[in-house]
């Protein structure tokens, strides 16, 4: 198993919309996506979203989901990766991958 894999136990984090925004840049190098394009996606204002990608403001998690969504994030195992690992780094994990697909 990958990192210590699923045994290594939940941590009692609690996922904020903040922790995504690691995953969302990545995802969004990943398909060539600018700001400006997924705030036209998702219809979230660019510089609110600009804002939210550089720390300077929170998005809800509503509209994490919906950015998730645009960018092929699954949810599911995003919140399994963080929940198992403590953050989302761990996101493309086999176990992770695996558990997800299992749901």
């Amino acid at each position: 198993m990958g990192n210590g894999g699923l045994s290594s136990g939940m941590t009692d984090s609690i996922i904020k919309p903040e922790d995504f925004t690691p995953l969302i840049r990545k995802a969004m190098r990943d398909n060539h996506v600018n700001c400006a394009e997924l705030a036209r996606r998702t219809g979230i204002n660019r510089s609110k979203l600009s804002r939210s990608l550089n720390g300077r403001s929170q998005l809800d998690l509503k509209k994490v989901y919906t950015i998730c969504h645009c960018l092929g994030i699954d949810v599911m195992r995003a919140i399994l990766a963080f929940t198992y690992f403590g953050d989302l780094s761990q996101y493309n994990d086999p176990d992770i991958t695996i558990v997800s697909d299992l749901m």
